[in-house]
């Protein structure tokens, strides 16, 4: 029998939702598409417009197929391949809401196993419409990934400032690529060699961003149990850095074996050994990391395999890594305190996180939406009784710069809830007494040659803003610059 075509009726809303189901959902162009499909401007938040794309797309289906069936192998090539996209986006829709709530009883349930039993029908309906078995469950872990990555990198990040739009989809494109099609083909399980470094101010969110790609993994089916294969968030595991001395440091990463050393009473599983296939490794302020475990960490990157301290057995690492720094990472670079090598490995890609200062500046309201969120999510407010609490609090906050971002916004929320008044904490800034010091030492000869060698290095320093740039000058070693800073 000849292959068929799509129906010219038809032939628009197949174009369309081939389009869509690939789009960045922080994109522009899929709320373009989704408003063309339902003839009006469509709105994310409001659920009649939801339904309105779901039955578009589902009267669609119903009416080029017979008795319900759809078929997609009938069509010819180039059409099988549209049909078979608005397949996917109509059974994807038709558990959305659904997946919502299976996320949220997760999140409340850390750790236990909840049925979906949506994801049989599910898998049923694509088989129905030429899809193998083994397609079809495959798609429900898809479809599932694709629900979190939004609802986290959604909700976890409020605002929406260009800026915050364009993390947005930074973030969303770190997670399936620019074009979801490569992911859905060749990528989906190779996501693990692809590392992420997290690059932005103290408070600015990296936490957050980083919980939500970790959140976002993707998670088998299970037919036979009626679930999903493990709880999304045992797949993210994470560790701030800096609060390890770095005798502690490589054993809370790769673990020990007993007696490697002091104290080492029994074998330890590193932060490496519990990241699970498909999971996340959060490494926070990674800037911090001493040059040492670098280079176990760029072995790890590149070989996926490490060693516990005190052991010899290898073993593979098969998750992810999310690192995050603050913007100083450049400088210790500069500096040579962070390897180049460890650095290019670490980011196949490094996501800028926007200051609160400049989403503001962007988009003024931003700052009674995000007061707003804070409130709520201090008080367990409902958006009925805000008003006046979000009115108090930004009158009190007016003309602030937020040096400290998001987290200083949330505690001076804190603290007008408390007092009706905010702060704001000022760095002292004792350089005009030191320069005073200074000169005053030089005109009465009382100036010793190491202070005026320390003085002329910070001078140098704060000029040019590298140990390098001051050593050539001074003609002195990088480490003598160091110790003339240090006692500046």
């Amino acid at each position: 029998m000849p292959l068929e075509k799509i129906p010219h009726a038809f032939k628009e809303i197949c174009d369309r939702v081939a389009t869509a189901t690939f789009c960045n959902p922080f994109d522009p162009t899929r709320r373009e598409l989704y408003s063309k499909l339902i003839g009006r401007q469509y709105d994310d938040s409001d659920k009649s417009d939801f339904h309105a794309l779901s039955e578009t797309v589902e009267k669609a289906r119903i009416s080029m197929g017979n008795a319900g069936i759809l078929d997609y192998r009938k069509f010819r090539a180039i059409d099988a391949e549209k049909i078979r996209m608005l397949l996917l986006f109509s059974c994807y829709h038709q558990i959305f809401y659904v997946m919502d709530e299976h996320i949220e009883s997760q999140l409340k349930s850390p750790g236990k196993t909840i049925p979906f039993r949506h994801g049989v029908g599910c898998v049923s309906t694509l088989c129905r419409n030429g899809f193998s078995e083994e397609e079809s469950v495959w798609y429900v872990g898809v479809f599932y990934q694709i629900r979190r990555a939004y609802y986290f990198i959604s909700r976890n990040l409020i605002g929406s400032s260009p800026c915050m739009h364009a993390f947005k989809r930074r973030l969303w494109n770190n997670l399936f690529t620019h074009d979801i099609g490569n992911y859905e083909t060749c990528m989906w399980d190779r996501m693990e060699e692809f590392s992420v470094l997290l690059v932005g101010e103290t408070g600015s969110g990296k936490g957050s961003a980083a919980s939500a790609l970790g959140y976002s993994g993707f998670v088998p089916y299970d037919l036979a149990k009626k679930c999903f294969a493990f709880d999304f968030q045992d797949a993210f595991v994470a560790a701030n850095l800096s609060q390890y001395s770095q005798s502690l440091l490589e054993s809370e990463l790769f673990g020990h074996r007993k007696g490697a050393f002091t104290g080492a009473l029994s074998d330890y599983d590193g932060l490496f050994a519990r990241c699970r296939a498909f999971g996340s490794v959060f490494l926070d302020e990674i800037g911090d990391v001493p040059l040492t475990a670098q280079i176990k960490l760029l072995r790890l990157l590149q070989e996926r395999e490490y060693s516990p301290v005190g052991g010899r057995q290898i073993l593979g690492f098969r998750g992810r890594v999310i690192a995050a720094a603050n913007p100083s990472i450049d400088q210790h670079l500069n500096d040579g305190e962070f390897r180049h090598d460890f650095y290019y490995r670490l980011c196949s890609d490094r996501i800028e996180l926007p200051t609160l200062r400049q989403r503001i500046s962007e988009l003024p309201s931003e700052l009674e939406a995000m007061v707003q969120y804070l409130i709520r999510k201090i008080t367990g407010m409902s958006d009925q009784g805000l008003k006046g609490m979000v009115m108090e609090v930004l009158s009190t906050l007016k003309g602030h710069d937020w040096p400290g971002n998001v987290r200083e916004l949330e505690q001076s929320i804190r603290q007008i809830l408390m007092s009706q008044h905010y702060t704001p904490w000022k760095e002292p800034d004792d350089s005009i007494d030191k320069v005073d010091e200074f000169a005053r030492k030089i005109k009465n000869g009382s100036l010793t040659a190491s202070e005026l060698a320390s003085g002329y290095a910070r001078h140098l320093y704060d000029l040019n803003g590298n140990y390098e740039t001051v050593s050539k000058i001074m003609n002195v070693d990088r480490r003598t610059v160091k110790k003339y800073l240090n006692r500046s």
